[in-house]
């Protein structure tokens, strides 16, 4: 049960810091970002710098966003419900909704906003948590980040509930994500990340392969792909991008020019993951990376954050890092209580 602690723990410490640590360049360009700090780049916690972005320039330092706030929405309900409830899920992003969407994505607030007409309504107009959103009308439009930003404490509490890489872990993602973001590569997106924390979750440090969690991100997530590739035939695929993601992994500067780091989860995740490939067990080195990359610093870095500290553990964040990060009380207590949420319901799941 420590173990299970240290990774849950880790996990969210990790996720935060790394939203707290991107904050400040939002957006910028790896130049500007260099530009900005005396060709240093960023090497700790900033006051923002970044244009006007949603407002987060009034944060301080060490402050987190959206990326941090949304994802602990989704493990306060895993704990209260001791495992996944869309309409519960759907009540805790209505309550953050209510009190501020600084930072959100536009696929985010519309999916708040109806779900909380819903609720208001007691189902007269809005739309049910067991409604997906509609498939947008340009495509791309509902593919950003938001639900692979906040995936992690789902997919550590399935991988304890049900066993590593579960089926679980594949329905519950697209449930979550499809409740907000209209186009499923949002969620496919995030099933890649849930399986990499699941996968890796699942193997004492450094006792996995890299090449065998690809392999198998591959299987779910083409898997997960032929439908959408069924109704959009021409459609830009996840799976590629991964594919040209990992042939551009040996240096920092070819991946982030050949992948890209925008809001665009096809961008930023095989971003991501590749960067976490780069430094497994290396948490300041592969949060920064993701950081002076530039784009979406928050995302990119938060979910970098999140793979490496469930990798490492509480113990293998840098103390400096862990006490700048003013979500650090709340990421501990809600990774304990989430930890033990998953182990009891371990007990109730899988058979003896």
């Amino acid at each position: 049960m420590d173990e299970l602690k240290e990774r849950f723990q880790g996990c969210l410490l990790g996720l935060a810091i790394g939203d707290a640590l991107g904050m400040p360049v939002e957006m910028m360009t790896h130049e500007e970002i260099l530009a900005a700090t005396d060709n240093l780049g960023v090497t700790g916690y900033l006051a923002p710098i970044q244009r006007k972005i949603g407002g987060t320039r009034k944060l301080p330092a060490g402050a987190v966003t959206d990326d941090t706030i949304l994802s602990f929405a989704v493990a306060r309900s895993l704990i209260a419900c001791g495992g996944f409830s869309p309409v519960d899920q759907a009540h805790e992003l209505v309550k953050e909704f209510q009190l501020s969407t600084l930072g959100w994505g536009r696929a985010t607030q519309r999916g708040a906003a109806e779900l909380k007409e819903w609720f208001d309504t007691k189902g007269l107009r809005g739309r049910h948590a067991n409604c997906p959103a509609p498939p947008p009308e340009k495509p791309g439009a509902d593919c950003g980040n938001g639900v692979a930003m906040k995936i992690a404490p789902l997919a550590l509490f399935d991988a304890v509930a049900y066993g590593t890489l579960s089926e679980e872990l594949f329905r519950e993602t697209f449930e979550l994500g499809l409740m907000t973001h209209g186009d499923p590569r949002a969620s496919i997106a995030a099933l890649a990340v849930g399986d990499v924390l699941s996968y890796t979750g699942g193997y004492p440090a450094n006792e996995y392969s890299a090449d065998g969690l690809r392999g198998y991100i591959d299987f779910r997530v083409t898997g997960a792909e032929s439908l959408y590739r069924f109704y959009r035939p021409s459609a830009d695929l996840f799976s590629e991008r991964l594919k040209n993601a990992r042939q551009h992994n040996g240096d920092a500067a070819d991946l982030r020019r050949a992948v890209g780091t925008s809001c665009f989860s096809l961008e930023s995740v095989p971003f991501a993951i590749e960067t976490y490939l780069r430094h497994p067990r290396d948490f300041r080195a592969a949060v920064l990376e993701a950081v002076n990359a530039g784009g979406d610093t928050d995302s990119t870095a938060s979910m970098v954050g999140a793979m490496v500290g469930a990798n490492v553990g509480l113990s293998g964040i840098p103390p400096d890092l862990a006490d700048g990060c003013l979500a650090k009380t709340a990421a501990l207590d809600l990774g304990a209580r989430l930890a033990e949420a998953a182990h009891q319901a371990a007990s109730r799941f899988q058979t003896p």
